[in-house]
């Protein structure tokens, strides 16, 4: 009787252990991406003052060095997919034409999927 008291109690402080882990887990890819979104941001604020206009995409801050790659969704372990450029939309856009053609600008980055929400509650989106 004391061996199989022992072993469920053992069982129970694993769980709350790997229950623990793995909070501490999705913490540390949060934190990742939260990183990771601030420094393409402040990539695509130094592209804006080097030059004086927005780059065309996240692969043309890595081309021009401003990145030294596109950074991997700590959740899924692949770049594809996991970031979505959010585009110039200008106010004037005949003047926007003649100024940059017809050149697609990104204004800023955010995690693609919708559906994840953070451990605060907010949605990684809208990070």
């Amino acid at each position: 009787m004391l061996a199989v008291v022992t072993i469920v109690a053992m069982q129970g402080i694993e769980y709350q252990m790997q229950r623990a882990w793995n909070a501490e887990l999705i913490r540390g890819c949060e934190d990742v991406i939260r990183a990771e979104l601030y420094t393409m941001r402040s990539c695509i604020d130094q592209h804006l003052t080097d030059k004086g206009h927005y780059p065309g995409s996240l692969e043309a801050l890595v081309d021009e060095g401003y990145l030294r790659a596109i950074p991997v969704d700590p959740f899924t372990g692949t770049d594809a997919g996991a970031r979505e450029e959010i585009p110039v939309v200008p106010t004037e856009p005949e003047v926007f034409r003649e100024e940059h053609g017809d050149n697609h600008q990104i204004l800023g980055v955010r995690y693609a999927n919708k559906l994840i929400v953070g451990t605060d509650g907010t949605p990684i989106h809208g990070w």
